[in-house]
């Protein structure tokens, strides 16, 4: 299993009600962020290969409801596809989501290989 932890600040993009401009700006941030995190933990090793299943887990002040979960994940879920190289909606690979309550706010990207989708 590979963790990739990244130190990014996620929203309810769902129930945001920023200009355009500043949401763009939160997913360009996130996208890099995500990006560059993989890059150095994966720096040596080879890229996961399908079927996988991934897990994100948020951590923030407050616990979001299933549906905003998954919206405050949809940069981090489409950057880590395109890393690899798949379509988000491919069933080859599984994504699930998981939150706990922390002062600070990260996200943590668990990749690991499954035998059975």
């Amino acid at each position: 299993m590979i963790t990739i932890n990244v130190p990014i600040q996620t929203v309810s993009e769902l129930n945001a009600r920023d200009h355009w401009a500043v949401r763009n700006k939160r997913r360009q941030a996130q996208k890099k962020a995500v990006y560059y995190a993989w890059k150095e933990t994966m720096f040596g090793h080879r890229t996961p290969q399908p079927p996988l299943v991934v897990r994100f887990t948020r951590f923030g002040p407050r616990l979001l409801d299933d549906d905003n979960l998954r919206g405050a994940l949809k940069y981090a879920r489409d950057t880590v596809a395109d890393l690899l190289g798949i379509d988000d909606g491919d069933s080859r690979i599984r994504f699930e989501y998981a939150q706990r309550i922390d002062s600070d706010y990260s996200v943590t990207i668990e990749v690991e290989g499954s035998k059975k989708m």
